[in-house]
């Protein structure tokens, strides 16, 4: 609620003339020659003499103590009010206006009733007190009017309340994502247990059939019994291979550990 629109301007007025009113009442009754002339308070308003040597147990002390507790416990109604929706006593607009400039009235209330002095030290922890509470009241109503703005600039985007868990697992599963990205990739593993590639050898087209017959025949280790038999041998590997090396074709990986076709 801001506090700088037309809804405040007679609560304002409200409290600067109750704060004129109580002063002057104060002024006539405990120091009347400090008041201008015409401006003496009437009879009814002035109250007998008292014995007592503080304004505070006076009568005119006491009215002003009285009416602050009476606004301490209105201010204290109001969260009750809060929490109980169905009371129709009022719209919580006009509670939270009277909230806010009645407990500013208990201000100058507060200073009359004791009459500008701590005195003793229970009074004096109880003036700590209040001060504490109306600084913190004033700062939560400062707050309340540049929340709003702060809110508005930095968070364009407003979330349900019952929709903040599922928004909040989606925060969490979008930082858990981003947090793997940055994870190096793990290595490739081979397999241990393959053979190691073997060896290979390049046989053209251009190759002739008699070195086909030898590199196979190296392979086999022997063509025959102490080279003999070659011819035959060496006539079904010129078959061989030109049947395996049709034209066009440019090149065949041949293992030497594969067995030749015959």
């Amino acid at each position: 609620m801001r506090i700088f629109n037309r809804s405040h301007v007679p609560w304002l007025i409200f409290v600067v003339l109750a704060t004129i009113a109580a002063s002057w009442v104060y002024v006539g009754n405990f120091h009347p020659r400090r008041l201008p002339a015409g401006l003496g308070l009437p009879p009814s308003l002035v109250q007998k003499p008292s014995e007592h040597r503080s304004v505070g147990g006076t009568p005119l002390g006491l009215t002003y103590g009285a009416i602050a507790f009476a606004i301490f416990i209105f201010a204290a109604l109001f969260s009750v009010r809060k929490r109980v929706v169905l009371w129709r006593l009022g719209t919580l607009q006009r509670w939270m206006r009277s909230h806010i400039w009645l407990t500013l009235l208990t201000i100058p209330l507060v200073l009359l009733h004791s009459g500008f002095r701590l005195g003793g030290p229970m009074t004096t922890l109880l003036m700590a007190l209040y001060v504490i509470v109306m600084v913190s009241g004033i700062y939560g109503l400062a707050l309340q009017h540049q929340m709003p703005r702060i809110m508005k600039e930095r968070l364009p985007a407003e979330t349900v309340f019952e929709q903040i868990p599922h928004i909040r697992e989606q925060v969490v599963a979008a930082a858990e994502k981003m947090r793997d990205s940055f994870k190096p990739a793990p290595p490739k593993r081979t397999d241990a247990g393959a053979p190691a590639p073997s060896p290979v050898k390049t046989v053209t087209s251009g190759s002739t059939p008699g070195a086909v017959a030898r590199f196979c025949c190296a392979s086999k280790g022997s063509c025959g019994r102490g080279g003999r038999g070659f011819g035959s041998r060496a006539d079904r590997i010129s078959r061989w291979a030109s049947a395996a090396l049709p034209q066009g074709k440019t090149r065949r990986k041949i293992s030497s550990r594969q067995q030749p076709l015959f």
